[in-house]
């Protein structure tokens, strides 16, 4: 599931002693790195295939190779489950100022350390980033598990570690969805059990393991045309408003908007896609144009999209709630270096960024997490000799036409006088 990564960084010299990390410290010490600094770190990651895995910082004397940086390509392009994913909990500095972390693939297969980069707690090098889950739509109503259905304390294959459950839920059992995700490799959705009021409840279930109520949705698949996998799907509510060629109360689902406007199937398209562009004159996005306009209430339908860059920064504007245009209390002005760079970093984390095309949205929740992972919910500041605290209130997300452009999502803080 998609994380915020939580870094945790400490020195000592006594962590020197890792006989596995620190290497020779003889006269042989000229022609090889050492380690001044080893800590902890705790992040996914994939390999990038740039640098190798090896038993020791790969500059220490006495590295060898556990996986060359081509087979770790090969490995990660070919992982279509998310097996290997990596998780990095060990970082360590030498003193020519290069940065390893230590990795182990989530099969367990691949352990030791990779190149990082020159910043200790910022990924790059060897690995990257990578959110092993994205947000998805989450059904309505109640569902009902298949015989058998296995249940996950985390989504398979997206937290190092954790996988199978031993709880089980009683055949014909009801429950409700908490949360949905989309396994970030293999396209598996996933489904968050609540309302059990059993110890299911916090587990998770493939959503192919869920019968779904059949009398008031319309599924809505999301295709990706080139590849022809499934990258998500989406519940529409059922609501009658025409009739089909045989008769039957029917939905015109290419045209179901929500309250605010907004046609239900495509906002709910996964991050990372879009709509299907460059059609031909008259051709659809929709699977079958005849079947959207005219869906039975549990039937099923296709949507093709297509997968779209990412964009590289979120802008956030901090403002005074009561003072929103005012550019004097535009707060990001006040912030220390410290904690405008910690904001800069997570404006472009890649949890936070959206497919980058016209009518794409920044959503309200997303600025939340972004202030929240910048450790800015709440700070002090200094303006005209006066000290203020700044507690956020409200988030408003913006639709994008070109995020290079168009105007940044806000976060609205209530200011008062320092106590």
């Amino acid at each position: 599931m998609r994380k915020s990564l939580a870094k945790s960084i400490y020195l000592g010299a006594a962590a020197l002693a890792f006989a596995g990390i620190a290497g020779a410290t003889s006269a042989s010490a000229k022609s090889y790195a050492k380690v001044t600094s080893i800590g902890s770190f705790k992040g996914n990651v994939v390999a990038t295939g740039s640098n190798a895995v090896t038993t020791k910082a790969a500059t220490l004397q006495g590295a060898k190779t556990v996986k060359s940086a081509s087979a770790l390509k090969t490995a990660q392009d070919a992982d279509k489950t998310g097996n290997y994913n990596f998780r990095a909990y060990s970082v360590a500095t030498t003193n020519r100022g290069s940065v390893y972390y230590k990795v182990v693939s989530f099969d367990k297969t691949v352990r030791g350390w990779v190149y990082g980069g020159k910043v200790k707690g910022t990924v790059a090098g060897g690995i990257k980033d990578f959110a092993t889950t994205t947000d998805a739509t989450a059904p309505t109503g109640d569902q009902t598990a298949k015989d058998g259905a296995q249940l996950w304390n985390a989504p398979a294959w997206t937290t190092y570690k954790v996988g199978r459950a031993s709880e089980k839920l009683a055949n014909g059992a009801k429950f409700t969805v908490s949360k949905a995700v989309t396994n970030s490799k293999s396209g598996d959705i996933y489904y968050q059990i609540a309302g059990t009021k059993t110890a299911a409840d916090g587990k998770w279930i493939a959503a192919k393991d869920v019968t779904a109520p059949v009398a008031n949705t319309v599924t809505v698949n999301f295709v990706e045309k080139t590849t022809g996998k499934t990258v998500g799907s989406t519940s529409v509510p059922f609501k009658a408003t025409t009739v089909n060629s045989k008769g039957e109360l029917a939905m015109d689902v290419a045209d179901a908007k929500d309250a605010n406007g907004n046609y239900l199937a495509q906002s709910a398209i996964p991050t990372g896609y879009g709509p299907l562009q460059g059609l031909p004159q008259g051709a659809s996005t929709w699977g079958d144009d005849v079947a959207s306009k005219a869906a039975t209430a549990g039937s099923s339908l296709v949507y093709y999209v297509q997968a779209y860059a990412k964009t590289k920064q979120i802008n956030v504007k901090l403002a005074n709630k009561a003072y929103p245009t005012d550019s004097t209390w535009d707060l990001y002005q006040y912030l220390t270096k410290d904690q405008s760079d910690k904001l800069i970093a997570s404006t472009k984390k890649d949890q936070f960024q959206i497919s980058n095309f016209v009518g794409s949205e920044v959503k309200a929740d997303s600025v939340k997490a972004v202030i929240a992972d910048a450790g800015l919910t709440s700070f002090n500041f200094t303006k005209d000799g006066k000290v203020y605290t700044a507690t956020l209130d409200t988030t408003a997300g913006t639709t994008v036409s070109d995020v290079t452009k168009d105007p940044a999502p806000y976060a609205y803080f209530n200011v008062a006088l320092a106590k």
